[in-house]
């Protein structure tokens, strides 16, 4: 088991490696398409009043996705701590490649106290995925359907992903069963994956269907609140876009970081995406590549910087906890003497 962990942390660690150059290289090639100097001088638009309403949106979504975990986790009280393990939780995402700052949430709930395991945390953050899964792919055949694309996405698809493929899914997971059946019962790792498997199947029969409803309302409602700020990010570049162009790049973004691409931040390939739809939307060249620039250069400081107030809330509950545990096993102390 060790040696394959070795083997799985190498191969992670060189794509790492290798998702970072190819990420600067795109990040160059699109500097250098436009230059250097046109993208500075483009910087000069930015409008400080939409960026401050973005970041209260932000706070705003933070908070709505904190309700969310508390509804699923099925706990009283914690609000303040969970927003803090939100705020890390999402800056964490948006730094670590291929969504692996995932893993964040449950073990900053063991850390900060709200749950006694890091398999305890495990179960609300799936059943939160799929809530989102649903929401975000709703609304992404919405905003296709809004812009007028919904024809050329499954026309793209199609010819992406041939008949044979839809075949191959169900082939292969016929094929990974009986492989299960055959040999993987025994394995230490598969054990494993059956008792989260357990948990997980647990946890969703025995939530309430109105802690379900009610958690898929404040996740759709933190999802609008998110496509609303992203409306006045955009606005802060000064580039102009259609309501539905915004519903369409804001839909797509948030499935940017579970691509199988190991770019730190998004460093390039978020560029890249943003660029386009960007022209797509009838920007001119010089302003769409500066826009996406500053767009994720923008995302990724309002999440650092709510990230570090969340770290730092967190760290202060814990000292005032630890002083007050202190405490009272002097009074304790103090009292059998």
């Amino acid at each position: 088991m060790n040696i394959a962990r070795k083997v799985v942390d190498r191969k992670w660690l060189s794509s790492l490696v290798l998702g970072t150059v190819v990420g600067i290289v795109v990040f160059a090639l699109i500097i250098a398409w436009v230059g250097l100097e046109n993208v500075w001088e483009q910087r000069k638009g930015l409008e400080y009043v939409p960026i401050s309403i973005f970041l209260g949106l932000t706070v705003v979504t933070y908070a709505l996705r904190a309700l969310r975990f508390r509804l699923l986790l099925g706990i009283n009280g914690f609000a303040v701590r969970l927003y803090g393990i939100v705020s890390i939780h999402t800056l964490m995402i948006n730094l670590l490649p291929f969504s692996s700052g995932e893993v964040s949430y449950p073990l900053l709930l063991k850390r900060y106290g709200i749950s006694s395991s890091f398999m305890e945390g495990v179960p609300s953050i799936l059943m939160a995925r799929f809530q989102d899964a649903l929401i975000c792919g709703s609304l992404l055949v919405a905003a296709l359907v809004w812009t007028g694309y919904l024809g050329q996405a499954a026309q793209w698809a199609t010819g992406s992903f041939p008949p044979i493929t839809a075949l191959a899914i169900p082939i292969a997971a016929a094929a990974a069963f009986l492989l299960y059946r055959k040999l993987g019962r025994g394995l230490t790792a598969i054990r494993r994956l059956n008792e989260l498997l357990a948990k997980v199947v647990s946890s969703f029969r025995d939530i309430s269907l109105k802690v379900w409803v009610t958690s898929f309302v404040v996740a759709f409602s933190a999802r609008f609140v998110s496509i609303v700020a992203f409306y006045f990010l955009f606005d802060s570049t000064g580039i102009e876009l259609s309501l539905a162009m915004v519903f369409l790049i804001s839909s797509l973004y948030v499935f940017l970081p579970y691509l199988p691409i190991n770019t730190p931040a998004g460093i390039g390939i978020t560029e890249a995406y943003l660029m386009a739809l960007f022209i797509q939307g009838g920007i001119e060249d010089g302003a769409a590549v500066a826009a996406s620039i500053q767009t994720h250069f923008l995302h990724l400081m309002v999440a650092a910087i709510l990230g570090t107030l969340g770290i730092l809330l967190l760290q202060l509950i814990k000292r005032r906890e630890s002083r007050r545990s202190r405490s009272m096993e002097a009074e304790t102390t103090s009292g059998f003497d």
